[in-house]
């Protein structure tokens, strides 16, 4: 990354450097059109990437903006950006995230959930995917860990859910189908070359 190059060679702290990332990604937050909002009870975000869909989304937010009547979008000064911003962002606040996941629906804005890595395995996407496995440790008791991320239109991945092993539990039956022998896998066992649980 360009910007942790810089802020290395000017001598930042890491502090620095994550005022500076924010400085950097909250200028994103300019544009009303690709974003996240605040909502009345949580937060979204919109990606409207051509001219129809923000025609669509200034339709909805009910906020002025010729500059996507045509087939290019050239962008909006700063000025311009942040009168955009002070008019989307109240709005946006005046409903329910699920509110304005029917509404942004209905007119095809692509929209999703704003999840801290946290609220992920969570999801009810995330869920429905099986993309995390709630699976059994005989030490640590229930673990969520991440599922298979292939999917396949006709050929279906099968999980085979395990827990990770606890370490040396397969010693034993890799040796012997190395060829080892019992007496031989006792001796490296007390030698301490192998370890088993």
């Amino acid at each position: 990354m360009e910007a942790a190059r810089h802020a290395v060679e000017a001598g930042a702290e890491v502090e620095d450097f994550m005022r500076m990332r924010g400085d950097f990604l909250g200028r994103g937050l300019r544009n009303i059109y690709y974003r996240a909002y605040r909502t009345m009870d949580g937060f979204i975000a919109v990606a409207c990437l051509n001219n129809a869909l923000r025609r669509k989304l200034r339709d909805l937010l009910g906020v002025d903006d010729p500059k996507v009547d045509g087939e290019t979008y050239v962008g909006t000064s700063k000025e311009e950006a942040e009168r955009l911003r002070l008019a989307a962002e109240p709005i946006m606040r005046a409903r329910t995230t699920d509110e304005w996941y029917a509404l942004l629906d209905e007119v095809g804005i692509p929209c999703g959930p704003l999840n801290a890595p946290e609220q992920i395995p969570d999801d009810p996407q995330v869920q429905a995917n099986g993309s995390i496995l709630r699976l059994q440790h005989p030490v640590l008791g229930e673990l969520r860990m991440a599922g298979n991320p292939l999917r396949f239109s006709e050929t279906p991945v099968v999980n085979e859910p395990s827990a990770p092993p606890i370490l040396g539990s397969a010693t034993r039956s890799v040796l012997l189908e190395q060829g080892y022998d019992e007496e031989q896998i006792r001796l490296l066992t007390e030698q301490g070359v192998v370890g088993q649980s």
